[in-house]
């Protein structure tokens, strides 16, 4: 926020495992800045605000789908590397995650959004993505 105005947002909501898996799991997304307060730091300061409320709130697993290069500085690393893979498509690196559960890396787990995102996000993947795998 910046007197009066909000100029930044980042969501987190509820996504799924399959097999299952205990605890609080999240997705991380949108994060949006507006256009004329990009580049000065609202973004990251949003993300690590974020991140910390969902450490104090245990979540054991936090999802995001988007740049590694951004969002390898927040923690993330490419979701394939713990053998956690998103339902709707691969869409490579770009699908990372923090996690602070135990994990049997040889059981992949199949992490899904809720409904209501599935055809937005698999749209815009597809497009946007594709090139990251």
């Amino acid at each position: 926020e910046k007197g009066n105005k909000i100029v930044g947002y980042c969501a987190f909501s509820k996504v799924s495992a399959n097999p299952a898996l205990p605890g609080l799991l999240l997705g991380m997304a949108p994060v949006a800045v507006c256009q004329n307060e990009q580049q000065k730091g609202c973004g990251s300061a949003l993300v690590e605000m974020g991140l910390k409320k969902c450490a104090s709130e245990n979540a054991v697993l936090v999802v995001v789908l988007g740049e590694p290069e951004y969002y390898g500085r927040f923690g993330f690393e490419p979701a394939s590397a713990h053998n956690f893979s998103w339902g709707a498509m691969d869409a490579g690196n770009a699908f990372q995650a923090i996690h602070r559960v135990d994990v049997n890396n040889k059981k992949p787990h199949i992490i899904d959004y809720h409904p209501a995102f599935s055809k937005t996000w698999e749209t815009l993947c597809l497009r946007k993505f594709s090139s990251l795998r």
